[in-house]
């Protein structure tokens, strides 16, 4: 099985001499590479690559996006004839020494490779059985500093067995007393693009779902992006976290939180695959976080395993 050192041995020699822009750049892409990032094309398969390291690079901290963008000659400004001349631009624009330059370099590519990996992979004929789709890239903006938070969520899926017109969602929000449970408007839940929104269900008092209508029927192994805002009546309405509990497999999660410089949480920890009722254990494992000086944290996971929470919790 490849692993993701596996793949970075066999990145770093493409970025050599002008990288993916060199005239022999396709010739010495290795099959491993090819297989993982689901390279077609022969003559077209540095263009391809370049193109799925863009992509993936979007979701890497500014810093290693850079430094990977500029390593493979990515972007225009960065389209120089040698390795050596594209460090140094980074250099001057990171204002660091080389030596630490071209560790931002390896340690983005080790992300890339090990998104590549978790949402290139060939799917095992088991993980298909009873799943209809699975999600390839998940990326979330939760946005605190507002005085409605809001959260962003952009998700691509996979069409796993049949031919699929609609996806079943859900969410959860914390409630309180004995109440009938949350409103079927709070949070707001809006289509920003890729469907349309249809059937609210009440599961329990906590869990609402709903069926996103795509634009068109999706065979298998096609995929879809679609995008959905949550608008939240006020702050207490919000849990103290943002996970992400896959009903099905889900290959990368990326997770961006905005508390802002002004209303800092006095801690902010990491779930990395606890039950969900474990979330509200403050004993339960769970790494702190950095917030850095805007008030806001950055989180990647891959491989996400079903009916398991990820993401972040905090306590103000």
């Amino acid at each position: 099985m490849t692993t993701a050192e596996d793949l970075v041995r066999d990145l770093k020699p493409l970025r050599k001499g002008r990288g993916l822009d060199g005239p022999r750049a396709a010739a010495q892409i290795t099959a491993q590479v090819r297989v993982v990032f689901a390279l077609d094309g022969e003559s077209g398969a540095a263009v391809e690559l370049a193109d799925r390291l863009r992509e993936l690079a979007a979701h890497l901290p500014p810093d290693l996006r850079l430094a990977v963008l500029a390593a493979y000659a990515l972007t225009e400004h960065t389209r120089l004839p040698t390795l050596k001349e594209r460090l140094d631009l980074v250099e001057r624009e990171l204002e660091r020494d080389t030596r630490t330059v071209v560790r931002r370099v390896d340690e983005g590519l080790l992300l890339i490779a090990e998104a590549a990996i978790a949402r290139w992979r060939p799917v095992p004929d088991d993980e298909r059985a009873g799943t209809p789709w699975r999600t390839t890239a998940l990326s979330c903006a939760v946005v605190m500093d507002q005085p409605t938070p809001q959260v962003y969520e952009t998700r691509r899926v996979a069409v796993t067995g049949a031919p699929a017109t609609g996806l079943d969602l859900e969410y959860s929000v914390p409630i309180g007393g004995t109440g009938p449970g949350p409103s079927p408007d709070n949070p707001v839940v809006e289509v920003l693009f890729g469907g349309t929104l249809r059937t609210y269900l009440r599961h329990s008092r906590s869990r609402v779902g709903y069926r996103l209508v795509l634009p068109k029927e999706l065979a298998p192994n096609t995929e879809h992006e679609y995008k959905l805002r949550f608008t939240f009546a006020d702050r207490v309405t919000m849990s103290p976290y943002y996970l992400c509990t896959p009903r099905y497999p889900c290959a990368r999660f990326d997770l961006h939180v905005r508390f802002g410089a002004g209303r800092v949480p006095r801690g902010v920890w990491r779930i990395d695959g606890l039950f969900p009722n474990e979330v509200d254990d403050l004993t339960s494992p769970r790494d702190p976080l950095d917030i850095d000086p805007a008030g806001e944290v950055h989180l990647g996971f891959t491989n996400l395993v079903p009916r398991f929470s990820f993401g972040a919790a905090w306590l103000f």
